[in-house]
């Protein structure tokens, strides 16, 4: 009797429901039912704006606001679910499971069973694979399938290839004086005199490069780059990040040697931004460049109290097998002028860097890179 009076409590509230609100809830319904997360991933991809002049707030806005969208789609909760990939395709409930113990253990009896029909024991961790590309790989097949970004988006089969070798001490970075005053009034001269910015997408890791006039050889497994300088007076830097863990989005020259940096916020976040790997060619050793990632969401962070990015340059490693080292300068970490949508302001993280050697390959990122290959 109790089950049968719930019954028809709820066909009662649907019937009595206002017209325009089943209307509502049926849209919802069916479009939650059609909207697959690739779709709205490929959503995220196709809808992003054009990063000139004013309209770069309003891209930044948008990739976040398709990640929310991603977040909400069917089969995934905020801060929920966490799907594992298997045969079984088993879903851990962070909700009523808070540490996915007891799926997870559920999960690894039964693979032991279907495997061997009893548990097994790792004796010892199994050697690792070499890189593509590596020393190591060279004239040889080793049967490693190429790395996948689990979208149509375009990636580099070769991955990237850093010798072992990092410092054993990190020095703490000395804040510049006053430094946090000097990049509040550079941004302040930036906002009053956007006629002087130059505002000129130098690259961009999903939308076609405009600049398809130079004709390049791209060794196998590469990209062609979005731009390539036109001369050796072009002294305009070359970025590049479809490669494993790289997620620089959008490289926006301001000035001649300072540029903008838009990240791509991870994925299955609500736009968390934090970690960045990416390279840069074409540099002269006798300029200073000004790096501005302008998409930051921390209100504070550890470049203010002494940290530095990490550099990689490739001349360095060949000619005196120096690895992964801090490097930068001028760093700054701070609130910038561009509002978010759903309230409060973007971070910018802002440093200069000094190269070496002319038309090196430099790698930086937030901290050493540990991919999956």
């Amino acid at each position: 009797f109790f089950l049968v009076s719930i019954f028809f409590c709820g066909i009662n509230s649907i019937t009595t429901m206002e017209p325009q609100d089943r209307s509502r809830v049926n849209n919802d319904l069916s479009s939650s039912s059609s909207e697959s997360e690739f779709e709205l991933e490929e959503k995220l991809k196709s809808n992003f704006e054009s990063a000139n002049g004013d309209q770069k707030n309003n891209a930044i806005d948008d990739i976040f606001d398709d990640e929310d969208a991603i977040m909400h789609s069917p089969g995934i909760k905020p801060g929920g679910n966490l799907r594992m990939n298997s045969e079984s395709a088993v879903k851990l409930d962070m909700d009523t499971d808070p540490n996915g113990e007891k799926q997870l253990a559920s999960l690894i009896k039964q693979d032991s069973l279907d495997n061997a029909g009893k548990k097994q024991i790792v004796s010892e961790i199994p050697t690792a694979l070499p890189l593509m590309g590596s020393p190591q790989t060279k004239g040889k097949d080793h049967g490693i399938p190429p790395p996948k970004t689990g979208t149509n988006l375009p990636m580099m089969s070769r991955p990237r290839y850093h010798i072992p070798h990092v410092e054993q001490f990190e020095p703490l970075y000395t804040p510049q004086d006053n430094i946090l005053e000097e990049c509040l009034k550079r941004e302040s001269e930036r906002v009053s005199h956007q006629e002087n910015l130059m505002n000129r997408v130098v690259y961009d890791c999903i939308d076609p490069s405009p600049h398809t006039n130079f004709a390049t050889d791209v060794p196998e497994g590469d990209l062609p780059p979005f731009y390539q300088p036109s001369s050796l007076d072009d002294y305009t830097l070359v970025f590049e990040s479809r490669f494993e863990s790289g997620n620089l989005r959008r490289a926006i020259q301001v000035y001649e040697f300072e540029y903008d940096l838009i990240l791509k916020p991870d994925y299955n976040t609500r736009g968390h931004t934090q970690w960045y790997y990416f390279s840069v060619s074409n540099m002269r050793a006798d300029k200073t460049y000004r790096f501005n990632i302008i998409n930051m969401m921390k209100p504070d962070s550890l470049y203010n109290h002494g940290m530095r990015p990490v550099m990689y340059s490739e001349m360095e490693a060949k000619k005196s097998k120096r690895g992964w080292h801090r490097g930068g300068h001028s760093i700054c970490y701070y609130q910038n002028h561009m509002k978010r949508k759903n309230g409060g302001f973007y971070y910018t993280l802002t440093f200069t860097m000094k190269f070496a050697h002319d038309l090196d390959t430099v790698y930086l990122a937030h901290c050493y890179p540990y991919t999956y290959t």
